[in-house]
């Protein structure tokens, strides 16, 4: 049986898992025939499986007729395609809660609500706070300790969504605490999610050059000269610093102040030039 695109936030884990199932039903169901049922090309057809690529707009209703996608079924996987091709903040939220309103409130997911908690920065700043606050109740205050601030309302949804996700609770004291110190992306969460909260913080990034004194962050870039080679070694390092800055986090005495640290390297010129991909 193929399995129900419901229970998915990534159209393409859908589709390796419809094409095995189709290639255990049917001997012949290969790449190269689902291909060319989309008229694209095999290649492509892996790559999208990978997650490499995107499945082209003009092959969306050829998946709906190849697997018998219809009705609420067929409306869902085309709005998967928009949530994983969305760019910006606001077609994100908007093809999302399409795809909830699809779904259904008795359908949702743990994966689900794990994707809410990616779609905001808020909700991770919230969070955080409470771990070193004597948080009660009062939003306004909650809200005011967010930079940039955020409303009553924005910090009240962001507990809500917080509780729902077992993240906090209350203790004997009706204060909120923190369930587990550490949190740690879990393998469900759609890639496009997490996208989207590294889109949010390297925005806040840019809003921090700007508006926050040098003597309350570090922000620095380099530009260097590497082989493709020595990216697993950059890896290994960057590893070891979470490492330290997780035993730091651990043993800092008495935490103040709440911090988004990030690290990127990234290719911006190359000696063998790339064609553009269409499809990224």
């Amino acid at each position: 049986m193929i399995p129900s695109i419901l229970g998915y936030l990534d159209y393409r884990s859908w589709l390796k898992d419809a094409y095995d199932s189709r290639k255990e039903e049917t001997s012949f169901f290969s790449y190269r025939y689902m291909a060319g049922r989309l008229d694209i090309d095999a290649g492509w057809l892996v790559k999208i499986f990978q997650g490499k690529l995107q499945l082209p707009d003009r092959a969306v209703a050829g998946v709906q007729k190849l697997f018998g996608l219809q009705g609420r079924e067929a409306e869902f996987f085309e709005e998967l395609v928009a949530f994983s091709k969305a760019r910006s903040r606001s077609e994100t939220a908007r093809s999302f809660n399409r795809l909830m309103d699809l779904k259904g409130l008795d359908a949702r997911s743990t994966e689900d609500r794990h994707a809410s908690f990616y779609l905001d920065w808020r909700h991770t700043v919230v969070r955080s706070l409470i771990g070193i606050t004597s948080f009660r109740g009062d939003y306004e205050a909650l809200g005011r300790m967010c930079d940039p601030a955020i409303s009553a309302e924005e910090a009240r949804q962001s507990v809500e969504l917080l509780e729902g996700l077992d993240f906090i609770q209350r203790d004997e004291h009706n204060l909120w605490k923190l369930k587990d110190v550490h949190l740690t992306q879990g393998q469900s969460v759609p890639r496009q999610a997490v996208r989207k909260f590294q889109a949010d913080t390297l925005r806040l990034a840019e809003r921090a050059l700007h508006e926050i004194h040098p003597d309350e962050r570090e922000i620095s870039t380099q530009t260097v000269a590497l082989s493709h080679a020595d990216l697993p070694l950059i890896r290994s390092w960057v590893a070891d610093f979470w490492r330290q800055v997780q035993i730091l986090t651990q043993n800092s005495p008495a935490p103040d102040q709440i911090y988004h640290l990030g690290m990127i390297f990234f290719p911006v010129g190359r000696t063998k030039p790339q064609k553009k991909n269409p499809g990224r």
